[in-house]
């Protein structure tokens, strides 16, 4: 049950990046960045690396939680290294899911 609590945990930053990617289009920053010459990949290079720390700050911050307060037999059992692999590779794939939902949605207030 721990182990369903932390993927559910993990999965607050996809709420955050689809907001902000629906706002960065509903607005339209990006096109003001193109206008004043940034091109589409760093702007797109950026985005992923920001959404990437978001998604390694809370996955350290809760992997070190689980590894203090050993609750579960899972978390005092395993390696680290592979805890966090697994929850930033987890992390990443759902802000790459969040990109994709918000190239469809054109606006926040439905």
């Amino acid at each position: 049950m721990q182990l369903v609590l932390m993927y559910l945990a993990a999965s607050m930053p996809f709420v955050f990046s689809l907001v902000g990617m629906v706002g960065d289009k509903e607005y339209g920053y990006r096109g003001y960045l193109r206008l004043f010459g940034l091109k589409d990949s760093v702007y797109w290079t950026v985005t992923f690396l920001e959404q990437t720390v978001f998604v390694l700050l809370p996955a350290l911050l809760m992997l070190g939680l689980a590894y203090a307060i050993p609750a579960s037999t899972y978390f005092s059992n395993s390696n680290f290294a592979v805890n966090l692999v697994i929850f930033l590779t987890y992390g990443i794939c759902m802000n790459a899911l969040a990109s994709m939902f918000g190239s469809l949605v054109n606006n926040q207030k439905g």
